[in-house]
């Protein structure tokens, strides 16, 4: 490690040109980064959340989330389906 240390002090020009260099290469290759305004993402889930003040969870999972979990699941490429019922609220996530 020493050695490293007085090889750097004894040629710090070229230290400083081999830092100087790397930064430009860096400024350059960020420059140069090919990027998109906006690019298409597929967001692979979806969370459906219906809130229904004042009803109890067994009153939400037959009012709320069994009639909607009948319609989604006709919907083209799903995968996975899961819910859950609250007091309030039904959370469906796709």
């Amino acid at each position: 490690m020493k050695a490293l240390i007085h090889y750097t002090l004894r040629h710090a020009q070229t230290v400083f040109v081999l830092i100087l260099f790397l930064a430009i290469a860096g400024i350059y290759a960020y420059a140069t980064l090919p990027r998109e305004a906006a690019p298409d993402i597929s967001i692979p889930v979806v969370v459906v959340s219906t809130p229904y003040f004042g009803v109890s969870p067994s009153d939400i999972e037959t009012l709320v989330t069994q009639p909607l979990e009948r319609e989604l699941k006709e919907l083209k490429d799903v995968e996975e389906m899961s819910s859950t019922s609250a007091e309030g609220i039904s959370i469906i996530t796709i």
